[in-house]
């Protein structure tokens, strides 16, 4: 079993919701979307004006192929919580990307986070 997953990274603190999934061939994904995890979370109460795209955020996956996980993330996510996250998700082995599609409003207006 393999841990993947979505995460968001929020005042310093790092929000996850992670699935155990079987090892097959190929790359595992959870089946975990951004957009659902945020509309049925406290953190949608917590952070009235927000949305699910606002914060920092990423999806963890797993390659089973090179037997490691790959780290999707937003490229404003410091060393130090990326390396928190893959200890969150059991990453032993691991590489980071960038994916376009894991940008927050910040990086998007070059603009600290307002909501």
């Amino acid at each position: 079993m393999v841990n993947v997953g979505i995460f968001w990274v929020i005042e310093e603190k790092i929000w996850h919701k992670k699935e155990e999934k079987e090892i097959k061939k190929g790359k595992i994904d959870s089946d975990l979307a951004h957009f659902l995890v945020w509309e049925s979370s406290p953190l949608r109460v917590k952070y009235k004006g927000c949305d699910f795209a606002t914060f920092p955020r990423g999806r963890v996956i797993y390659d089973s192929e090179k037997m490691e996980h790959i780290i999707y993330a937003d490229g404003c996510i410091s060393e130090e919580r990326l390396l928190k996250i893959a200890e969150l998700f059991g990453a032993e082995k691991y590489r980071i990307e960038g994916d376009l599609h894991y940008r927050c409003d910040g990086c998007f207006s070059f603009e600290k986070n307002k909501c």
